[in-house]
């Protein structure tokens, strides 16, 4: 069986804490805030967009940085798009193998930033799934603009799935089928990274055994797995696994 998935990419920020973080941390603007809200909310999965790092899974833990997408020069700015542009074949590739449908990709980013990767085709080369710029085609102006755009987007999602537990609809949160397994697959983090970046352990997969059932709490839709190491054994960085198509770590 095959499930949709749409991958939201979400611009980093100039603010960030000052010691390693995991990067869905790391950056601390509310405008980075509101757009990681929209990207869990409406997204099956998510990843940054770091003009250090190019995608980073938010999991990995990284130390802060100053580099802006303005720092790069031309050449530099074609090596980062072709670096960003092959961790995106390697992540749709890798979910289709899974038996997933990679339905949409979503770029949550300003025009500063978009712009040189789009005219760099970092987005299109070799990419099936369509690629959309809301923040972008839905004429939004500044900031502030872009923050309600966001908010109410978010607003609007949550209500709808309010509305199908209040009146008795149909919906029930996949990270239900958790419950109770005895051994799930995993995978590193860091799968998507291309091999010359930091942490690349080669995409470690395994099959783990728990010391006890997992357990699902629909309350915090958090997953407990008794036993169960978050850290890879290869490189050091987050395991994660699929559920419904929704990707589980150590921030669920």
């Amino acid at each position: 069986m095959s499930y949709s998935k749409t991958l939201v990419l979400v611009g980093c920020g100039a603010a960030k804490r000052d010691e390693p973080t995991r990067a869905a941390d790391l950056y601390t603007s509310t405008y980075f805030a509101k757009k990681r809200e929209y990207a869990e909310t409406i997204g099956d999965a998510w990843l940054i967009l770091s003009a250090e790092h190019g995608l980073i899974a938010p999991e990995r833990v990284i130390d802060p940085y100053e580099t802006s997408i303005d720092d790069l020069d031309d050449g530099a700015l074609d090596v980062h798009a072709h670096d960003v542009g092959l961790s995106l074949i390697d992540w749709t590739t890798n979910e289709i193998a899974k038996g997933f449908d990679v339905e949409e990709i979503v770029v949550l980013a300003g025009r500063r930033y978009v712009d040189p990767l789009r005219e760099r085709d970092a987005f299109s080369a070799g990419i099936n799934p369509p690629v959309t710029f809301p923040l972008q085609t839905n004429d939004l102006g500044g900031i502030g603009e872009q923050m309600s755009w966001l908010a109410e987007r978010v607003e609007a999602v949550s209500a709808e799935q309010s509305s199908l537990v209040t009146d008795g609809g149909e919906y029930r949160h996949p990270l239900e089928d958790v419950d109770g397994l005895e051994e799930i697959e995993v995978e590193c983090a860091v799968a998507i990274e291309t091999p010359d970046k930091p942490g690349y352990c080669g995409g470690w997969r395994d099959t783990v055994e728990l010391d006890e059932p997992a357990e699902f709490d629909p309350d915090t839709a958090r997953v407990t797995l008794p036993g169960f190491s978050w850290e890879c054994a290869e490189c050091g960085q987050p395991h994660e696994f699929e559920v419904e198509g929704i990707r589980v770590s150590n921030l669920v």
